[in-house]
């Protein structure tokens, strides 16, 4: 009986060693850094605000036209009223089709954006999975490299993405993780093939990749 319950004693603590075992272990998954990166219709934001811009013009044009007539009723009493009803008509009409404007040029500047895929070139073109929101995209780093370069799949065209960071290897809330800091996302329009770059950085420190976003115009 002695011997049973020493046995007993003996699973007791090798079970309580193994929980605090498994309470020490350090997790290695999601450990990559990365960035956050959206995506912005520049060239159809253009061609939306020149519509809105010659609809103003027209509108300017019939106010001129109503004031006109009014001056010219002024003068001999003539009734325009049915000259007047059809010019505000129209004034209502392209009203109408500016506010449609609008509500597109809101959607358009919220990155409302569907990328095709994300090819990796350090993964001799594999394709990488991404965290989105449909208006923002995560995108996960080399943890090996201090660079990295993707090709992004976007309404037919291909634009290049490359970024340059240091690396570091830390322990986060018993996460090993490799934080990337000192980024930057490098833009030459002839390489990389989209029209303009913004860059909003949280981190003014380190300038911690997770902490940046990049807003591609194409």
């Amino acid at each position: 009986m002695k011997n049973y319950d020493r046995l007993l004693i003996y699973i007791l603590i090798s079970f309580l060693g193994f929980l605090s075992c498994e309470e020490q272990e350090i997790n290695l998954t999601d450990t990559a850094p990365y960035f956050t990166m959206q995506f912005i219709n520049a060239r159809k934001l253009q061609t939306l605000n020149d519509s809105i811009d010659n609809i103003d013009d027209k509108i300017i044009t019939i106010n001129d036209s109503i004031t006109v007539l009014d001056s010219l009723y002024e003068l001999n009493q003539t009734d325009y009223s049915v000259e007047k009803e059809s010019l505000n008509n129209t004034k209502s009409d392209l009203n109408t089709l500016k506010g449609l404007f609008n509500d597109t040029i809101s959607t358009v500047e919220s990155g409302d954006v569907l990328i095709s895929k994300i090819v990796a070139a350090s993964l001799e073109g594999t394709e990488v999975t991404y965290a989105d929101s449909a208006k923002s995209y995560k995108l996960g780093l080399n943890p090996n490299a201090d660079s990295s370069k993707f090709y992004v799949h976007l309404n037919n065209d291909v634009y290049t993405i490359r970024t340059k960071y240091s690396r570091l290897t830390a322990e986060e809330n018993r996460k090993i993780k490799v934080l990337a800091y000192d980024f930057d996302l490098l833009f030459d329009s002839n390489l990389d093939g989209y029209d303009s770059l913004s860059k909003i950085q949280d981190d003014s420190t380190n300038l911690s990749s997770n902490d940046f976003k990049a807003i591609i115009y194409f």
